[in-house]
């Protein structure tokens, strides 16, 4: 039995890697990534990542992890955890909005999903979709972007709807749209898009929409 501060906010903010446990958790408006033995003692940690702000998404990819936390702005930190007992950041980048998922996408590049969003507010202002260069971990750069409509949300399960598969160079996802209608009335747009990523950023595949009025 073992213990530590905060909550998970999903199954990905907990790894299990060569007989270790990674847990990534908020707590009290603070962020931090636990390593625990085989016996569940804790054996290193780290913090002071997103301070005043909660974790939106964490990728465990081998020694590494990626962790996204968000109020306003967006910072991804890539942490290095070759060595459990010393966790360490190599880099934070922030960018607005924030994501929601992550996802490796060949060798040196991982995708995220999630909202674009006001820097000075925070309030959300459609989907949003990021690959992130991580060739060079002590500087991780958003390579592209991909903005949706403002009235874009995402309804569903992220981590159940949400399909990317890198070897076909695809990348699906539903959303909603509300598009107005005239006379105060508005559609409701039930979208399923396809997507693909190449050396134009990412492209529309095509996409199937049903149309509500009310």
């Amino acid at each position: 039995m073992g213990k530590v501060d905060g909550y998970c906010i999903n199954q990905y903010a907990l790894d299990e890697y060569q007989g270790n446990l990674r847990i990534a958790t908020t707590f009290n408006s603070e962020n931090a990534v636990y390593v625990l033995n085989e016996k569940l003692e804790k054996i290193g940690e780290i913090g002071g990542m997103g301070i005043n702000e909660s974790i939106k998404s964490v990728r465990f990819s081998g020694d590494l992890a990626y962790v996204v936390t968000f109020r306003q702005t967006d910072p991804l930190y890539a942490i290095d955890l070759k060595d459990p007992t010393n966790p360490t950041i190599l880099s934070e980048m922030k960018i607005p909005g924030f994501s929601t998922y992550m996802q490796g996408y060949g060798s040196g590049k991982m995708f995220g999903f999630g909202y674009n969003a006001d820097e000075e507010t925070g309030w959300t202002k459609g989907l949003k979709l990021s690959m992130f260069d991580t060739t060079d971990l002590t500087d991780v750069k958003e390579e592209a972007t991909l903005l949706l409509d403002e009235n874009t949300y995402f309804s569903d399960d992220v981590l159940k709807a949400v399909s990317v598969q890198y070897q076909k160079g695809i990348i699906m996802f539903p959303y909603m749209k509300y598009v107005p209608a005239g006379e105060g009335r508005y559609k409701d747009m039930r979208v399923f898009g396809l997507y693909t990523y190449g050396e134009n950023g990412f492209e529309l595949l095509g996409e199937n929409i049903l149309e509500y009025d009310y």
